[in-house]
C-alpha cells in the first residue's frame, strides 16, 4: 500500500524543515542570478530594433523575490518582507551603472518592480486565514509550503513551468513577428507565461495532492466578471504615468490589476466556506 503523505498541521505557522530550507536556498540562488543579470551590461536579446519586456520582467522578478524572502520567514513579520524588497528595488536600479556604462537608472524600472511587489503583497493579505478560518483554510495554505519539500514534485513543476515559459517565448515572437511584421514582446511574453503554466498544471495538481492539500473552493461567480474590468483599470493606470514620463507600464499595469483581483476572489472563496460559525 502507498504510504499516506503527512499533512501540515492547520495551525502550523512555520512550515516543516524541509520546506523551510528550500525556499531559503532558493530565495538564496534566485536573488544571486537576478542581482547579477540586472548588473550586466544592457544587450538585445530580440535583436536591433526590438525592445525586450523589461518593466514586465521587472514586475515578474521583485514580486517573485518577495515572495521568496515572505516565504523563508527571515523577516519577523510578513508584511516587512515585502517593504524590504520594495526598498531594494531602487537600489538595485541605482546600482546598475557602477557595473556598466550602457545601464542608467529608469524610474519606471522601479516603478514596475513595486507594481509586482505590490501585487504579491496584496494576493498573500487575501489568502491568509482568518482568526476564524477553518481547519481545511489553514491546511490549504500550509500546503504552498509543502508542496516545495522533497518527494512532493513541487519543485519539479515549477522548474517545467520555467522551461517551457523559456522556449515559449522565442517561438511565439518569432511566429508574430514573422507572420504580421509586428514586434509584441509584451504579448508574447504573456502567452509563454500562461503555456508553461499550463504545461505544468498536472505536475502542480499532482504535488498539491501529494502534499495533502485540501479542495480549494471556487470563488463566487461575480467575481469572474470584474477580472477583466481589473486588469483594464490596470492597464489605464499604467497608461496614465506615461504623461509623467514613467512610460511602459501598461501591460504590468494590467497584470497587477489582474493577479490582485484573482488573489482576492480566491480569498473571497476561502471566507466563503472556509470561516467556522459562532
Amino acid at each position: 500500500m502507498r504510504p499516506q503523505p503527512k499533512v501540515p498541521s492547520p495551525l502550523d505557522s512555520q512550515p516543516r524543515r524541509g520546506a523551510l530550507a528550500v525556499w531559503r536556498i532558493s530565495l538564496g540562488l534566485y536573488f544571486v542570478t537576478m542581482t547579477v543579470l540586472t548588473h550586466l551590461p544592457r544587450m538585445e536579446p530580440l535583436g536591433p530594433g526590438h525592445d525586450a519586456p523589461d518593466k514586465l520582467a521587472h514586475f515578474l522578478t521583485f514580486g517573485g523575490l518577495a515572495v521568496l524572502l515572505e516565504r523563508s520567514r527571515l523577516a519577523p513579520r510578513g508584511w516587512i518582507a515585502f517593504a524590504l524588497i520594495a526598498l531594494w528595488a531602487p537600489v538595485d536600479e541605482w546600482t546598475q551603472q557602477w557595473f556598466s556604462v550602457s545601464r542608467t537608472t529608469s524610474v519606471a524600472d522601479v516603478v514596475g518592480g513595486w507594481m509586482g511587489i505590490a501585487s504579491a503583497g496584496v494576493v498573500t493579505a487575501a489568502l491568509r486565514p482568518t482568526k476564524r478560518a477553518s481547519g481545511a483554510w489553514r491546511r490549504g495554505i500550509a500546503t504552498l509550503d509543502a508542496m516545495v519539500e522533497p518527494g512532493t514534485g513541487g519543485m519539479l513543476a515549477a522548474i517545467v513551468a520555467l522551461l517551457i515559459t523559456a522556449a515559449a517565448f522565442p517561438i511565439i515572437f518569432g511566429l508574430t513577428w514573422t507572420a504580421a511584421g509586428v514586434s509584441l514582446p509584451n504579448a508574447a511574453a504573456m502567452l509563454s507565461i500562461a503555456a508553461g503554466l499550463l504545461g505544468a498544471a498536472p505536475l502542480t495538481r499532482r504535488a498539491w495532492r501529494n502534499a495533502g492539500g485540501a479542495s480549494w473552493p471556487a470563488p463566487p461567480a461575480w467575481t469572474w466578471v470584474l477580472l477583466p474590468v481589473a486588469a483594464t483599470a490596470g492597464w489605464l493606470g499604467g497608461e496614465v504615468l506615461a504623461t509623467i514620463d514613467v512610460a511602459g507600464l501598461g501591460t504590468a499595469g494590467a497584470l497587477m490589476g489582474g493577479v490582485i483581483w484573482c488573489g482576492v476572489a480566491a480569498g473571497l472563496g476561502w471566507r466563503r466556506v472556509g470561516v467556522v460559525n459562532g
